[in-house]
C-alpha cells in the first residue's frame, strides 16, 4: 500500500515541523512511484503544506542525475530530503558525505523504502518497511492462480510499517 505509507510516513515529517523537503523519485512511468508520489502530495495537502516544485526532482535514472540534484537540492537550504527508494537514498548519503554534511544533524533523510542497502542506519530518520517475503507470496499465489486459470484479484495491498529511528522519535 504504497499511497497509504508515502502518506503515513510524509505526515509524520511534517508533524515534526520540516516544511522545506526536497523529494527525490526515479522513473515515474513505473506505478509504484506514482503512488509513492501520490501519498507524498496527499500528506502535503491534508496539513496545508504546499509542495515547491523546485524542491521535486523526478525520473533521476541514474547516479549522475541524483547527484546533479543533489547540488542544486544543497543550494537551497531545505531541512529533509525524501527519497522515493532505497537507491537514490545511498546515492543521498553517500553525497552528505563527500561533502562534509552530516545526516540527520544538518540535513534530515527519510526514504520511502527501507531495504538491506540502508539497513538499521541510524543516518536515516525515517523510512518505509515492506514485507518482501509475504510480497514474493503473494506474488507466487497470484502466478500459480493465473496459470490455472482461476479468477484474480486485481490489486492486492499488503501492509507496511513506518520505521522512525533515534531521536526523530519523540
Amino acid at each position: 500500500d504504497h499511497f497509504n505509507a508515502c502518506r503515513e510516513l510524509t505526515s509524520n515529517l511534517l508533524q515534526k515541523n520540516l516544511k522545506k523537503m526536497a523529494l527525490l523519485g526515479g522513473n515515474m512511468k513505473g506505478i509504484v512511484n506514482q503512488k509513492r508520489l501520490s501519498g507524498y502530495k496527499a500528506a502535503c495537502e491534508e496539513a496545508g503544506v504546499a509542495i515547491d516544485n523546485e524542491l521535486v526532482y523526478l525520473n533521476l535514472g541514474n547516479e549522475a542525475d541524483i547527484e546533479a540534484a543533489m547540488d542544486e537540492v544543497l543550494k537551497k537550504d531545505v531541512e529533509c530530503i525524501v527519497c522515493m527508494d532505497d537507491h537514490i537514498c545511498g546515492c543521498v548519503l553517500g553525497k552528505l558525505s563527500k561533502e562534509y554534511i552530516r545526516a540527520q544533524e544538518d540535513i534530515k533523510i527519510a526514504s520511502f523504502y527501507n531495504s538491506i542497502l540502508l539497513g538499521n542506519s541510524q543516518l536515516v530518520m525515517a523510512s518505509l518497511k515492506f514485507n518482501v517475503t509475504e510480497l514474493a507470496a503473494a506474488c507466487c499465489n497470484t502466478l500459480m492462480a493465473c496459470i490455472d486459470k482461476q479468477e484474480v484479484t486485481e490489486k492486492t495491498l499488503l501492509g507496511y510499517e513506518v520505521v522512525i529511528r533515534g531521536s526523530a522519535r519523540n
